[in-house]
């Protein structure tokens, strides 16, 4: 994630909520609009912060030329193999959110979906929302390898290091978990972030 040099620093419209509760009111709008969103918490840090696209269209389709600090300010997904069906993707930052400063936002205030976002956020929203509504994607489900595809893959990866072929390998496998009742990804993501501090959470 690029630090985004704001256009222009909103007020949060109307009085502030706890962070958290900032951070679900922004994930509903982007949600209840199905609009591009990551949020994210650094490494050693107690803060989250997000990044909102105000354009499905405009979001995710590929990354600026060049990833310097002159470049647009946004998130930027880097699959485990790059290729022309499985491409880099950037999230450009139309919205930028930091709980830090948690009465500040980043956007463009002549942009009419940035005043709709601030709009939403001067509304008065219940203390118990409702659930989020989380996109359910519609791609198959990935392989998952087994205990002994695992091992092998592992000892591939030994040989080939051992033959100077690579240097490091890191080998990963997925794992299929049910979820347990009520599951909310936000919640998850706060759990995560106080259980692993020294991480980066991302969401």
């Amino acid at each position: 994630m690029s630090t985004p040099q704001p256009r222009t620093v909103a007020s949060w419209p109307g009085p502030v909520p706890a962070p958290p509760q900032q951070l679900q009111q922004l994930l509903t709008f982007a949600l209840q609009q199905q609009l591009p969103v990551a949020v994210w918490r650094l490494p050693g840090s107690e803060h989250a912060q997000l990044c909102l696209s105000l354009s499905a269209e405009a979001a995710l389709t590929g990354l600026p030329p060049a990833l310097t600090p002159e470049a647009p300010a946004g998130f930027a997904f880097f699959p485990f193999r790059d290729s022309d069906h499985n491409p880099a993707l950037f999230l450009p930052a139309d919205i930028y959110w930091h709980a830090e400063v948690p009465d500040q936002l980043h956007l463009d205030p002549t942009d009419s979906r940035a005043s709709q976002l601030l709009a939403f956020l001067a509304t008065e929203h219940a203390k118990n929302p409702a659930p989020l509504p989380w996109h359910l994607s519609t791609q198959p489900v990935p392989h998952t390898a087994s205990q002994q595809e695992y091992y092998q893959l592992v000892e591939t990866g030994v040989e080939a290091i051992k033959s100077g072929q690579v240097v490091k390998v890191v080998s990963s496998r997925a794992a299929r978990r049910p979820l347990p009742e009520n599951f909310d990804a936000l919640r998850a993501f706060r759990d995560l972030c106080s259980r692993y501090p020294g991480l980066s959470c991302r969401w």
